[in-house]
């Protein structure tokens, strides 16, 4: 006959078992899902952490990467100005793993989108920067998004001011 004790201690057996098969489950699932197994970009420039944000994050499809076959970049400013020769470079080197990006004046076509964006603008907390998304007659979408220098040094987008379009 099973005593009360042993009924208890196989319970607290049966429980810890458990827990430590759930303990086992989640760690692995953590450490196979390779969250923290790729740093996020580190961007020398702030104008190419804009465009990243724009094409992967904050494209008029709701983010999760680039939705584009290709996505053209204005080679001039929102105020006329070029974009510098060391903002085309890091646009080239720093967007490669988003697809096809180029700086070009060319026109866009069904699946494509184009980018213009603005001046970088200081301010107390950082910096900030309008950027304009076209990506047909009824998609695209315009907004000045605020950036700080992040933990590695470079620039990542921290939010936006003033008013936002989309269509």
């Amino acid at each position: 006959m099973t005593t009360r004790t042993e009924v208890q201690n196989n319970g607290v057996r049966r429980r810890s078992l458990a827990s430590l098969v759930g303990l086992v489950a989640v760690l692995s699932m953590v450490t196979g899902c390779g969250c923290s197994a790729t740093p996020p970009p580190v961007h020398s420039d702030p104008t190419v952490a804009v465009i990243r944000h724009v094409v992967a994050e904050a494209n008029t499809f709701g983010g999760g990467g680039n939705p584009f076959s290709r996505v053209v970049i204005a080679p001039k400013r929102l105020n006329g100005t070029n974009l510098s020769s060391s903002t085309k470079a890091a646009i080239n080197a720093q967007l490669r793993d988003l697809g096809r990006i180029e700086v070009s004046t060319a026109k866009i076509r069904d699946g494509e989108a184009a980018i213009r964006v603005g001046a970088v603008v200081q301010t107390a907390r950082g910096v900030k920067i309008e950027a304009d998304l076209y990506c047909g007659n009824v998609c695209g979408q315009s907004a000045t998004f605020t950036l700080a220098r992040g933990a590695g040094g470079g620039w990542r987008v921290t939010g936006t001011t003033g008013a936002i379009s989309v269509s």
